[in-house]
């Protein structure tokens, strides 16, 4: 009697371990390097640096950098984009701790040397700046998009970057 209760416990136990093993999330496989440039930049993926042209400061978290107040990408023009309504989107996150020094921001856009409208920002959060790219701009292989803050966070002591916004992901569309 003692063994069946002895094996009985034994079972219960396999079976309850089993039960609280974690699931592993899948992990989302980066496609393969082709060697062309993206149109969709995830700014930690290291396939992109060399679209980051100026303004980024080091990966974070492995998800996203800093910019400086003035920062600027390079990115690939999707095939067909000059027939089509082509949009450019910068997905970032406006920190309480900008706004609090700063109040506002308006953030610009220059696409292959056409400015585009701009927005003003007064409250922290995530946002996805969206604006249409005019067909004119959309030639060659890559269209360079520069971006402005109207004011940034200064260095200070503690950090001696200047900072803007904290960015994600930079694409055409």
């Amino acid at each position: 009697m003692r063994r069946l209760i002895v094996l009985l416990a034994l079972i219960a136990l396999v079976i309850a371990a089993s039960g609280c093993k974690r699931k592993r999330k899948a992990r989302v496989e980066a496609p393969p390097d082709d060697g062309k440039l993206l149109s969709v930049l995830q700014v930690a993926d290291p396939r992109g640096a060399v679209q980051l042209l100026s303004g980024f400061h080091n990966v974070e978290n492995d998800a996203w950098r800093w910019t400086q107040g003035k920062f600027a990408v390079s990115l690939r023009i999707p095939e067909g984009a000059p027939k089509k309504t082509t949009v450019l989107e910068l997905k970032f996150v406006l920190p309480q701790v900008i706004l609090d020094k700063l109040k506002s921001v308006t953030l610009t856009a220059t696409a292959g040397g056409v400015a585009l409208p701009s927005e003003s920002y007064v409250k922290a959060g995530d946002y996805t700046f969206r604006r249409e790219v005019p067909a004119s701009v959309l030639k060659g292989e890559a269209l360079t998009v520069e971006f402005a803050l109207d004011k940034a966070f200064p260095p200070t002591p503690q950090d001696e970057r200047e900072l803007g916004l904290i960015v994600s992901t930079i694409s055409l569309q």
